[in-house]
Protein backbone atom coordinates (compact mmCIF):
# COMPACT_ATOMS: atom_id res chain seq x y z
CA UNK A 1 0.00 0.00 0.00
CA UNK A 2 1.19 3.51 -0.77
CA UNK A 3 1.51 6.09 1.51
CA UNK A 4 -1.47 8.40 1.99
CA UNK A 5 -1.82 10.80 -0.36
CA UNK A 6 -4.68 13.71 0.49
CA UNK A 7 -5.31 15.18 -2.56
CA UNK A 8 -6.66 12.15 -4.07
CA UNK A 9 -8.25 10.68 -1.02
CA UNK A 10 -9.91 13.94 -1.40
CA UNK A 11 -10.63 13.54 -5.25
CA UNK A 12 -12.46 10.40 -4.62
CA UNK A 13 -14.56 11.94 -1.44
CA UNK A 14 -15.42 14.64 -3.51
CA UNK A 15 -16.15 12.26 -6.58
CA UNK A 16 -18.18 10.15 -4.18
CA UNK A 17 -20.18 12.91 -2.72
CA UNK A 18 -20.74 14.77 -5.87
CA UNK A 19 -23.50 11.57 -6.98
CA UNK A 20 -25.28 13.50 -10.17
CA UNK A 21 -21.71 13.93 -11.53
CA UNK A 22 -22.07 17.70 -12.45
CA UNK A 23 -18.47 18.22 -11.17
CA UNK A 24 -19.89 20.77 -8.03
CA UNK A 25 -21.21 20.16 -4.66
CA UNK A 26 -23.51 22.63 -2.88
CA UNK A 27 -23.80 23.77 0.74
CA UNK A 28 -26.19 20.60 2.15
CA UNK A 29 -23.50 18.03 0.98
CA UNK A 30 -20.57 19.81 2.17
CA UNK A 31 -22.67 20.12 5.96
CA UNK A 32 -23.21 16.20 5.13
CA UNK A 33 -19.14 15.62 4.57
CA UNK A 34 -17.91 18.20 7.41
CA UNK A 35 -20.65 15.60 9.65
CA UNK A 36 -18.64 12.63 8.28
CA UNK A 37 -15.31 14.44 9.47
CA UNK A 38 -16.80 14.47 12.64
CA UNK A 39 -17.81 18.76 12.42
CA UNK A 40 -21.29 19.64 13.98
CA UNK A 41 -21.78 22.71 12.63
CA UNK A 42 -24.64 25.68 13.28
CA UNK A 43 -26.32 27.25 9.88
CA UNK A 44 -23.60 30.59 10.60
CA UNK A 45 -20.38 28.06 11.44
CA UNK A 46 -21.48 25.93 7.58
CA UNK A 47 -22.11 29.59 6.00
CA UNK A 48 -18.16 30.57 7.31
CA UNK A 49 -17.23 27.10 6.19
CA UNK A 50 -18.71 26.67 3.12
CA UNK A 51 -18.51 30.90 1.81
CA UNK A 52 -14.31 29.82 2.79
CA UNK A 53 -14.30 26.46 -0.05
CA UNK A 54 -16.43 28.25 -2.37
CA UNK A 55 -13.92 31.05 -3.80
CA UNK A 56 -15.85 32.02 -6.59
CA UNK A 57 -18.72 32.58 -5.21
CA UNK A 58 -21.10 30.64 -7.42
CA UNK A 59 -23.10 28.82 -4.87
CA UNK A 60 -21.27 25.32 -5.40
CA UNK A 61 -17.85 23.85 -4.50
CA UNK A 62 -16.03 22.24 -7.46
CA UNK A 63 -12.95 19.61 -7.11
CA UNK A 64 -10.44 22.40 -6.67
CA UNK A 65 -11.99 24.66 -4.16
CA UNK A 66 -12.99 21.53 -2.05
CA UNK A 67 -9.39 20.38 -1.92
CA UNK A 68 -8.83 23.49 0.11
CA UNK A 69 -11.38 21.88 2.88
CA UNK A 70 -8.46 20.24 3.99
CA UNK A 71 -6.66 23.60 5.35
CA UNK A 72 -9.93 24.59 6.80
CA UNK A 73 -10.01 21.97 9.24
CA UNK A 74 -9.77 23.28 12.95
CA UNK A 75 -6.34 22.85 13.86
CA UNK A 76 -3.14 19.32 13.03
CA UNK A 77 -5.28 17.01 15.32
CA UNK A 78 -7.97 16.96 13.14
CA UNK A 79 -6.31 16.59 9.91
CA UNK A 80 -4.55 14.12 11.72
CA UNK A 81 -7.55 12.59 12.72
CA UNK A 82 -8.79 12.38 8.89
CA UNK A 83 -5.00 10.71 7.57
CA UNK A 84 -5.69 8.06 9.69
CA UNK A 85 -9.09 7.25 8.81
CA UNK A 86 -7.85 7.60 5.59
CA UNK A 87 -4.86 5.01 5.79
CA UNK A 88 -7.45 3.09 7.74
CA UNK A 89 -9.68 3.23 4.53
CA UNK A 90 -6.75 2.35 2.14
CA UNK A 91 -5.79 -0.68 3.84
CA UNK A 92 -9.31 -2.33 4.21
CA UNK A 93 -9.85 -1.25 0.03
CA UNK A 94 -7.75 -3.71 -1.22
CA UNK A 95 -8.20 -2.64 -5.02
CA UNK A 96 -7.76 0.83 -3.90
CA UNK A 97 -11.04 1.53 -6.28
CA UNK A 98 -11.46 4.27 -3.74
CA UNK A 99 -14.63 1.94 -2.11
CA UNK A 100 -14.64 -0.76 0.20
CA UNK A 101 -16.64 -4.05 -1.22
CA UNK A 102 -18.71 -6.68 0.94
CA UNK A 103 -15.74 -9.01 -0.32
CA UNK A 104 -12.91 -6.72 0.88
CA UNK A 105 -14.43 -5.77 4.17
CA UNK A 106 -14.84 -9.44 5.46
CA UNK A 107 -11.51 -10.97 3.92
CA UNK A 108 -10.22 -7.63 6.19
CA UNK A 109 -12.29 -8.31 9.36
CA UNK A 110 -11.75 -12.23 9.13
CA UNK A 111 -8.03 -12.26 9.16
CA UNK A 112 -8.68 -9.92 12.93
CA UNK A 113 -10.44 -12.74 13.80
CA UNK A 114 -14.25 -11.12 13.46
CA UNK A 115 -17.17 -13.89 12.62
CA UNK A 116 -18.59 -13.68 9.55
CA UNK A 117 -22.52 -13.12 10.58
CA UNK A 118 -20.99 -10.10 12.58
CA UNK A 119 -19.00 -8.32 9.82
CA UNK A 120 -22.01 -8.68 7.61
CA UNK A 121 -23.85 -7.00 9.89
CA UNK A 122 -21.47 -4.28 9.74
CA UNK A 123 -20.91 -3.89 6.68
CA UNK A 124 -24.49 -3.15 5.94
CA UNK A 125 -25.20 -0.93 8.99
CA UNK A 126 -22.30 1.17 7.10
CA UNK A 127 -23.77 1.19 3.60
CA UNK A 128 -25.86 3.53 4.00
CA UNK A 129 -26.14 4.06 0.18
CA UNK A 130 -27.14 0.23 0.02
CA UNK A 131 -25.07 -0.11 -2.99
CA UNK A 132 -23.18 -3.04 -2.26
CA UNK A 133 -19.97 -0.27 -1.36
CA UNK A 134 -18.76 1.20 1.37
CA UNK A 135 -17.47 4.75 -0.19
CA UNK A 136 -15.17 6.85 2.72
CA UNK A 137 -18.13 9.12 3.18
CA UNK A 138 -19.80 6.48 4.59
CA UNK A 139 -17.00 4.88 6.46
CA UNK A 140 -15.96 8.36 8.10
CA UNK A 141 -19.03 8.63 9.40
CA UNK A 142 -19.55 5.22 10.97
CA UNK A 143 -16.64 5.97 12.59
CA UNK A 144 -17.39 8.90 13.98
CA UNK A 145 -20.72 7.83 15.21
Amino acid sequence: MAGFDKNDFLRRTFATADRSGTGSVGKETVRKLLLAYGYHLTEVQLEDKFKALDKNSDGSVDVNEFLRIYDNLNGYAEAEKLESIGAYFELIDADGDGYITADEFTNYFALMGDNFASIRETFNKIDVYKDGKITFFEFTKHLNN
